[in-house]
């Protein structure tokens, strides 16, 4: 009767242990297989001494999705212009409860990457007019930040849903006109590219276009959320000249707000742990984490309660 009574007690303990654990884990909705959110998300789990469940998706609308979704103490990676765009939505449909969602810290800017072959008569955004661009599928940041260029240059193009892979095979056999892609340089997949493209394509410059051009907020002022950038020579085998292109800031964002001080306390130590270790990542992470500042610049946007105070240098 006493193993009876001591197994019981034993399996209700552990059982209480493991709904603990569950309670304390973070998810974190990152990116595709390789790509830079699923990279920096890698590096955030392997500092921190929380358990962090890392989940590949194909990028920010489908982050943004999963978080409003989440229980959990949850953060995700998305683009700057996702989340206005967002709002915008849950403004005028109502559909979407955006109250619980902060920014946790920026990690700096995502650049438009838009692929072209080399005897390609597109020199500008606006040449993609009625030509076919992939821009990967619906839950791509990619595709919100081509479906805001479109709005705000008064353009339309046929989006070709593909993934980067096939986007590029499909370019190079001109199936399409072009490839836009949103991402930190260097992306790994143009660096690892075959030899068959070196001289088959080329980056265009598309930064005096978007010069200029604002986003409408809620508030109907004009924020500037996408500026001028750069992609420096021979950052890609492929590419021997500058190309000026222009950028959008991408960041951490979560569900954890003040309402609840236990998971204040999780998100705390994550944030702890980074600054901890942020010269560690800057050696041996992405290379996003040698840009990245661990200061804020003002967003139109919540921010996680105290973070300024929480995430200095």
């Amino acid at each position: 009767m006493k193993k009876k009574v001591s197994f019981l007690f034993l399996w209700v303990f552990m059982q209480i242990a493991c709904i603990e654990n569950i309670k304390s884990q973070i998810t974190c909705y990152s990116g595709i297989n390789n790509g830079s959110y699923h990279q920096i998300a890698t590096d955030i789990k392997k500092i921190s001494s929380q358990k962090i469940e890392v989940r590949k998706t194909v990028g920010s609308v489908e982050n943004f999705e999963s978080i409003l979704l989440s229980e959990r103490p949850t953060i995700a990676f998305v683009q700057f212009d996702e989340l206005l765009y967002q709002r915008m939505e849950d403004s005028i449909q109502k559909t979407k409860d955006l109250s619980n969602i902060r920014i946790l810290f920026p990690l700096g800017e995502e650049v438009v990457h838009l692929i072209v072959n080399k005897n390609s008569k597109i020199s500008s955004l606006k040449d993609l007019k009625k030509k076919k661009v992939v821009c990967g599928n619906k839950l791509f940041g990619t595709r919100r930040t081509a479906e805001v260029i479109k709005k705000l240059l008064g353009i339309q193009w046929t989006d070709v849903d593909s993934e980067l892979d096939d986007g590029m095979n499909l370019l190079l056999y001109e199936q399409v006109d072009a490839v836009l892609f949103v991402a930190a340089y260097p992306v790994k997949k143009f660096m690892e590219l075959n030899k068959l493209y070196h001289t088959r394509i080329k980056l265009v410059d598309i930064a005096k276009e978007m010069s200029g051009v604002n986003y409408m907020t809620l508030d109907s002022i004009e924020k500037t959320v996408y500026h001028k950038t750069k992609i420096p020579a021979n950052t890609y085998i492929w590419q021997k000249e500058e190309c000026e292109t222009f950028a959008v800031p991408f960041m951490v964002i979560t569900n954890v707000t003040e309402k609840n001080a236990a998971n204040v306390a999780i998100i705390d130590k994550l944030l702890s742990e980074i600054q901890a270790n942020f010269s560690l990542l800057k050696e041996s992470g992405h290379e996003i984490w040698k840009k990245m500042e661990l200061d804020y610049e003002e967003f139109d946007f919540p921010l996680y309660p105290g973070i300024k105070e929480k995430l200095k240098k």
